[in-house]
């Protein structure tokens, strides 16, 4: 290890983060105001000589009588490093969910598309210039500025989830007192300014009386690595275990070396770190429930035989349900099955890594020193957004350790106009798409389908770049750019998978077809009984019934039904929503239910069966008939069986159906975002939002945007219909003939 390691440069623990988990340019982006302001230039700004010159001067560059200065063009052309730096860049920096439990109507964020008008522009709102000060700070915050796709409700989340945590250590070390008869107790730094907890870290360490502290200051390298830790354990002499907090159920990258960076600065300052440990929220806790295995939780994906007029209409439908049924306060949180806090990595199903054993290997390995050392500089170097290839760090789980490589960077690339159809558009293709475009220059569409031969371009695994998929969405797009944005139907759909297309279609002739919507809302700390943490929590939907084939979306009243259901009320808001989805659902007897990425609607109904199990059969017949409108775009095993050029590579419905339907549109509603919808409601729950606003303005906006989605549904539903009626005329005898075959097994 580098004893004389002397840094120059703040690195921040966000800094340190994202450099390994992201990657080098995005740290870079973010590591200071100066630098941000410099990459929104690079993304804007034609005149790239003043912005380059302007970054070497603060470099420091000297030439002649030590005085910086540009050379002649002449010069400045010939010299290859300084010509590089004639370029624009493009970023994309858009956050992604790793799973349904995460799931979010919002595509992600750009944040120079949010923050450009607060940097540059001299008329700001006094909101906005508020809004400017705070990013300000942030940058100079002791962590650097943590740039998520945070939302308010998130910072609420995480305030709440820090003060449960809190009160949980706490009756950790009360129970430890009790056991063993000591009397240790906590201190928390929480409100003193940064210079004076510092300083008073140093002289509590030095106490026996406290055991518990929360967020105890050090730094390391006067003042360039700085640590705030959530918790922290003092064994005396000097011998220290780190407790991270985080408003999550399950491990994340960015965990581990957050961890890592507080291990290294104590480590380097002297302590002993003989634990760093996890504190998440317990995602088997249920409200009012306990902690529940996946056994004990009772649901049955399996296909099941359910009598129609027995079990759904007789019981449910015959009469009016009874009163609603109004939940009863919300038992207390059981803090102490709340949270589970783990000493152990859990990135892997298969293994389990304990993290200071893992911090030594690493340190032992690449040498934490060197890569601090690397880091500070490449983060005040204007350079390092020039350079296409990224280190990248990924866990060796078998080695205990991290694995090196380099690849390609697809967070920061060279300029390229994003309007025009380009190779980082099409579905999963980012590292690939980099790839392209690093080794041949090529991105837009027309020149790749021009130059490339797609079956002879290879990956270096012997994997070919484009597979069926990826090449028919070149092809399409090129024929439409080259026949003047004139689309053609054989085209738009995938001739030689009629047969498909035509099983999928006949679903949608089985009137009635009810075509349903849900909105829901998330706490990370359980809000109601049965419930747990993120949960989504359903608050509000809306069905479009198809009766016959004669529906319309330009005249919806007069050829279609349509039902919907907002809660009202501060209190858990699910009992009411079941009563009345499942009243509206068979509104027209039972039929075929339709959702827009089925997964997430499945994953709610099927919470709802087992929290409530006395409405399981009819939440079960609709969750079994369910068919899911993105399969004509996005099926397993055969995607894009309908793609038009301006979908750009997306299967979103915000996408799809503008582009085969432009004549519906958000544009006119004031909530037009399922996150603002879902925020919207929260901040009603949370009781932000008075009931009178939430009653009198904001519920009708709610209703509309939710009625938004079904008519959406139906949009695309017609263009679809449309579009195989144009390429094959007779179509309807064919399915008509399919669903006469499907009657006859029954």
């Amino acid at each position: 290890m580098m004893k004389d390691l002397v840094l120059t440069n703040k690195v921040s623990k966000e800094d340190f983060k994202r450099y390994f988990v992201k990657c080098p340019k995005e740290a870079w982006i973010f590591y200071s105001l100066q630098n941000f302001k410099t990459a929104l230039k690079l993304k804007t700004n034609v005149n790239l000589r003043a912005v380059w010159k302007d970054a070497l001067i603060k470099k420091k560059i000297k030439h002649h009588n030590d005085t910086v200065r540009l050379t002649t063009r002449r010069t400045w052309q010939n010299n290859l490093q300084i010509k590089h730096h004639f370029q624009r860049i493009e970023t994309h920096l858009k956050v992604v969910f790793d799973s349904a439990e995460d799931f979010d109507t919002s595509t992600g964020f750009d944040p120079f598309a949010i923050y450009e008008r607060l940097l540059t522009a001299a008329d700001l709102t006094p909101e906005e210039q508020m809004q400017k000060e705070v990013l300000q700070t942030q940058f100079a915050n002791i962590d650097g500025l943590d740039m998520h796709n945070v939302d308010a409700e998130t910072i609420v989340d995480g305030n709440l989830v820090g003060s449960e945590a809190r009160a949980y250590l706490r009756s950790q070390l009360k129970l430890e007192n009790n056991l063993n008869k000591t009397d240790f107790g906590w201190f928390s730094f929480e409100s003193l300014p940064y210079y004076e907890a510092l300083e008073k870290t140093q002289k509590i360490l030095e106490q026996k009386k406290y055991k518990l502290l929360f967020e105890p200051t050090f730094e390391y390298q006067a003042g360039k690595m700085r640590v705030k830790c959530d918790a922290l354990i003092n064994y005396g002499n000097k011998q220290v275990e780190i407790i991270e907090v985080k408003a999550s159920s399950h491990h994340k990258p960015e965990h581990f070396y957050d961890l890592m960076y507080q291990w290294y600065v104590l480590t380097k300052l002297g302590y002993n770190v003989i634990k760093t440990s996890l504190c998440l929220i317990n995602p088997d806790y249920y409200r009012g429930m306990g902690i529940l295995d996946a056994d004990d939780i009772n649901f049955n994906s399996d296909f099941e035989e359910i009598d129609f007029q027995t079990e759904i209409y007789e019981p449910f439908l015959e009469k009016e349900f009874a009163s609603t049924s109004k939940p009863g306060i919300p038992d207390d949180i059981a803090i102490n099955s709340l949270f589970y806090v783990s000493e152990c990595y859990m990135g892997s199903k298969t293994k389990h890594i304990n993290f200071v054993e893992m911090f030594k290997n690493i340190n032992k390995t690449i040498n934490l020193d060197l890569i601090i050392n690397k880091m500070q500089l490449e983060l005040n170097n204007i350079e390092t957004l020039l350079q296409p290839i990224c280190p990248k760090y990924k866990f060796d789980y078998k080695n205990e350790n991290l694995k090196f490589d380099q690849v390609v960077c697809q967070t920061v690339v060279r300029h390229y106009e994003k309007t025009r159809p380009n190779l980082f558009q099409l579905t999963r293709f980012k590292k690939d798409a980099a790839e392209i475009y690093y080794n041949t220059g090529l991105v837009y569409l027309t020149d790749v389908y021009e130059k490339i031969d797609f079956d002879d371009f290879y990956k270096p695994n012997g994997k070919l770049y484009f597979n069926e998929n990826s090449q028919r969405i070149v092809k399409v797009t090129v024929n439409y750019e080259q026949n003047n944005h004139q689309k053609n139907p054989t085209d738009i759909v995938k001739m030689s998978k009629m047969k498909d297309i035509l099983e999928l279609l006949k679903d949608y002739y089985k009137f009635p077809v009810y075509m349903y919507d849900f909105e829901t809302a998330k706490w990370a700390i359980p809000n109601f009984n049965r419930s747990k943490t993120y949960q989504q929590i359903p608050f509000q939907y809306s069905i479009h019934v198809l009766t016959d084939e004669n529906y319309d979306f330009n005249h919806p009243n007069e050829t279609m039904k349509h039902f919907n259901f907002i809660a009202n009320e501060l209190i858990d808001p699910r009992v009411d929503f079941i009563q009345n989805f499942i009243k509206d659902s068979f509104s027209c007897g039972p039929g075929v239910y339709v959702a827009y990425n089925v997964a997430f609607e499945k994953m709610v109904l099927k919470q709802l069966m087992w929290q409530f199990p006395e409405y399981y059969k009819p939440l079960k017949w609709i969750y079994q008939n369910t068919i899911d409108l993105m399969s004509f775009f996005n099926l397993k095993e055969n995607n894009w069986l309908i793609y038009d050029p301006e979908f750009c590579g997306s299967y979103s419905i915000k996408k799809t159906q503008p582009a085969l339907d432009s004549t519906l549109s958000y544009q006119d509603l004031k909530i037009n975002k399922g996150d603002k919808a879902s925020a919207t409601f929260r901040q009603f729950m949370d009781k932000v939002i008075a009931p009178e606003i939430w009653t009198n303005i904001i519920r009708e906006d709610m209703l509309k945007y939710c009625d938004r989605d079904t008519l959406a549904m139906v949009v695309v539903l017609q263009s679809v219909v449309k579009l195989i009626k144009e390429v094959k005329p007779d179509f309807k005898e064919t399915v008509e003939r399919l669903n006469g075959e499907e009657e006859c097994i029954k």
